[in-house]
């Protein structure tokens, strides 16, 4: 038995040894680029639960090429704007935007919101109409959608 111990951490210490011969040392080039860390750095926030704020001043297909190191554009949106009616969807709010960015490259992020201190229905009011639950929360409601066992 101690045969197999010994033969266990010998092969292990060979299996140390051997991964640290294989280290890569990377030295990056000096340069005055801006990086580009795709999903880090700076984000372009279109929206912020506001249709008229933010990037929604920006001209259309300004992608701020002029701002070096922006790589994600990100848009954080209330379920509401997205889906007004049971199953009409807007994507629209999203896509015309999101074409330039993705087109050179870069990257999207979105968030979606259910509950919001802004808006009575972050949650689309048809939601409640059709029967879930709601909560007060600093005077506007929030659907509270229960999982399969009954918990919220």
């Amino acid at each position: 038995m101690k045969s197999l111990g010994m033969i266990i951490v010998c092969a292990g210490l060979s299996w140390v040894a051997r991964a640290e011969g294989e280290r890569v040392t990377v030295r990056p080039e000096i340069t005055d680029e801006a990086l580009i860390n795709p999903g880090m750095g700076w984000v372009c926030f279109h929206y912020s639960n506001r249709l008229w704020a933010y990037g929604s001043r920006l001209e259309p297909g300004d992608t701020l090429a002029w701002f070096p190191g922006t790589s994600v554009i990100y848009f954080r949106l209330p379920w509401c704007y997205l889906e007004p009616e049971e199953g009409r969807y807007r994507w629209d709010l999203i896509d015309a935007y999101a074409q330039p960015w993705v087109a050179q490259g870069k990257r999207i992020a979105l968030r979606v919101t259910a509950c919001e201190n802004r808006f009575r229905y972050a949650t689309p009011e048809w939601v409640q109409r059709a029967g879930a639950e709601t909560v007060a929360s600093r005077g506007a409601g929030a659907a509270v959608l229960a999982d399969a066992a009954g918990h919220s």
